[in-house]
């Protein structure tokens, strides 16, 4: 029983580092042969002295891809500003979200109700929904209309005037280094 647990295991940490690894990586040949060395091993009588040998080495490997690929901190503040009658919201809110969970899984999201104008113009809401990141609109033709009446916003793109902002905008502000990033 020890045996098979064994070389669970080993095939499971195997496919974590051929999971994380580029196709042309020598980490993921390294991590194949290391299978294949596993998959011997445990048609052989039982567990062997050289066992030790080969968890160690994939522990080595998958720390080396976890190096390898690991993904540099980068903290950003996010701001989500809407207000109560706006019907694009929702729409904006689930974008930003499914942009975060994609690009920059664990950012939180501060969500801010501008309705009352008097957080609308404290907060110089231009318009629901509004996206900012680091205290920057992810519209990157943004301009401050000083009118901060809470009401719905609309964004010129280059398919037109839409109600929400478009996901590359969020995707790229959310991939530039925040102002306490720390870049491995």
């Amino acid at each position: 029983m020890f045996v098979i647990t064994v070389l669970v295991a080993v095939v499971d940490m195997v496919l974590v580092v051929v999971g994380k690894a580029a196709p042309d990586d020598p980490l993921v040949e390294q991590a194949e042969e290391l299978l294949e060395i596993t998959r011997v091993k445990g048609r052989s009588q039982g567990l062997s002295v050289g066992w030790h040998r080969v968890l160690q080495r994939t522990a080595v490997i998958l720390a080396a891809v976890e190096s390898a690929y690991a993904q540099p901190t980068v903290a950003h503040e996010v701001e989500f500003l809407w207000f109560q009658d706006c019907p694009n919201q929702e729409a904006a809110r689930a974008l930003l979200h499914e942009v975060i969970d994609d690009v920059a899984p664990g950012t939180t999201v501060s969500d801010i109700d501008a309705t009352d104008p008097e957080v609308a113009k404290s907060l110089r809401f231009p318009g629901s929904p509004t996206i900012r990141v680091d205290g920057i609109d992810v519209d990157p033709a943004f301009i401050d209309p000083g009118d901060y009446t809470p009401r719905c916003r609309l964004f010129r793109t280059e398919s037109g005037i839409v109600r929400v902002p478009e996901r590359r905008w969020i995707e790229d502000v959310l991939r530039e280094p925040g102002p306490e990033s720390n870049s491995g």
